[in-house]
Parts: C-alpha cells; sequence; structure tokens
C-alpha cells in the first residue's frame, strides 16, 4: 500500500464525512418536523462516529486532518 496516497484518500475521505455531519446537523436544527429531525440527527451522530473511525486511521498511518 502506498501509505502517502493512503493517508491523502483518508484526508479528502475525512473533510468529506465533516462537511456531511455538519450538513446533516443544520439541517436537524432547521427542519420542522420530529421524525425528520430524529432521522437528520441520527445520521450527523453516524457521520461523526465515521469520522472518529477515518481519523484513528490516518493517525494510524502517521498522518493528521490539519
Amino acid at each position: 500500500m502506498n501509505t502517502p496516497h493512503a493517508r491523502k484518500a483518508l484526508v479528502d475521505l475525512y473533510k468529506i464525512v465533516e462537511a456531511g455531519e455538519r450538513g446533516y446537523g443544520v439541517v436537524a436544527s432547521n427542519v420542522g418536523n420530529r421524525a425528520l429531525k430524529i432521522l437528520y440527527k441520527s445520521y450527523a451522530q453516524q457521520r461523526l462516529q465515521f469520522k472518529e473511525e477515518i481519523f484513528s486511521e490516518i493517525q494510524r498511518l502517521g498522518g493528521h486532518t490539519r
């Protein structure tokens, strides 16, 4: 595996997932329908979990997200 390439790909993915987490959070805050609010909050939480897993892998490969 090409470690620098893998790190860059994971950092790019991290940024995408982070944007998704923020986006779902904003939608959850602004939607009036309770069921949709719960759904979008769960999507934001799922993205947070993805982000944590990706971050761990980036660190394992010796990289950072910022």
